[in-house]
């Protein structure tokens, strides 16, 4: 066989691969953990692929860009995936026969200031590169505010600020100072992030005034590590709700959902290995964790330490701890 034809040869093994992998689609499902929200309520999406065919598929992909969503409003994007910074490096998801995975995202509506108005959004699930897509929608009311990264000049003082502070009833979640200023983070409620952007990011006094950056980082569970994980479910079994989701590494927990009294909480990680118990009342800082998914039970069937149950059984919530 000459060098051209062995050549050809792997280039069309290649295309019949690269074909196979393209024709075995999977089935697509997007969902939220609710039909309706109120002002400010967190909101929970998940994307789900099924591996449906008897081939194997392999999608390209990042590591924290994968499947994506986004959220519309009367046919306009208002929140979209695609914004967010992708890693370079390259890698496959890869789907055996029969097998799926389900990414998850944990979206708070008051730090991204959405929706912006009330009524019917449309929450569109999609692998890029692929015809794989749907679609499900929902009722949120609108939160008027959200978090703004502001940078103060130099030279600006408390009573040229304070009308812009008033104007937007702004709480400053973070202030760090800086040698030509000091940059804030600012929780806008009242006025839209659109216009509160829109009326100061050529204003004087500050050297940029956008929205905050908020990573919409995902939890991924598939077929092989679903059974080791300790998951909430079942009569009695109560879901914490932890903020802030995703979290960084020694960043501090506020859990809701613990009820009163101090409370043992194991940490386990994706393997379903238990890597640290915390002693918590209503807010703990977590240890130096490596990045990923961990799950949260509480230790002993749910005892607080003051004698209150919890049903007789773990409360269980899920943090992302990013870098």
């Amino acid at each position: 066989m000459t060098m051209a034809r062995s050549a050809a040869s792997i280039l069309f093994l290649l295309l019949l691969l690269a074909t196979s992998a393209a024709r075995a689609q999977g089935t697509l499902t997007v969902w939220t953990d609710k039909d309706a929200y109120s002002e400010g309520e967190m909101i929970t999406v998940t994307v789900r692929i099924d591996n449906t065919s008897g081939d194997y598929m392999h999608l390209p992909a990042s590591t924290t860009c994968q499947t994506e969503f986004r959220l519309e409003t009367n046919g306009e994007t208002t929140l979209d995936l695609r914004g967010q910074p992708c890693t370079a490096d390259a890698i496959t998801v890869d789907f055996p026969p029969g097998s799926w995975r389900e990414w998850t995202w944990m979206l708070d509506t008051v730090a991204l200031g959405i929706p912006e108005t009330d009524g019917e959004h449309q929450v569109i699930g999609f692998f890029p590169g692929t015809e794989m897509a749907d679609t499900t929608t929902i009722s949120a009311e609108a939160f008027i505010g959200g978090q703004a990264s502001v940078k103060v000049l130099n030279g600006v003082s408390d009573a040229e600020l304070a009308p812009v502070i008033d104007s937007l009833n702004v709480e400053v979640l973070e202030s760090r100072e800086r040698s030509d200023g000091r940059t804030e983070t600012w929780l806008i409620r009242g006025t839209s992030l659109s216009e509160a952007v829109a009326t100061y990011a050529a204003d004087p006094r500050f050297g940029f005034f956008e929205r905050d950056f908020i990573p919409l980082n995902f939890v991924s569970v598939d077929t092989e590590n679903a059974s080791t994980l300790p998951r909430s479910g079942g009569e009695g079994v109560a879901e914490l709700r932890i903020y802030p989701n995703p979290c960084h590494a020694r960043c501090t927990l506020l859990l809701d959902g613990a009820g009163p009294g101090k409370l043992d909480v194991d940490i386990y990680d994706a393997l379903g290995r238990r890597v640290h118990t915390l002693t918590l009342e209503g807010a703990a800082s977590l240890p130096d964790l490596a990045p990923g998914l961990y799950f949260l039970a509480l230790r002993d069937g749910g005892h607080p330490t003051d004698g209150h149950r919890r049903h007789g059984r773990p409360v269980v919530g899920r943090v992302l701890v990013g870098r």
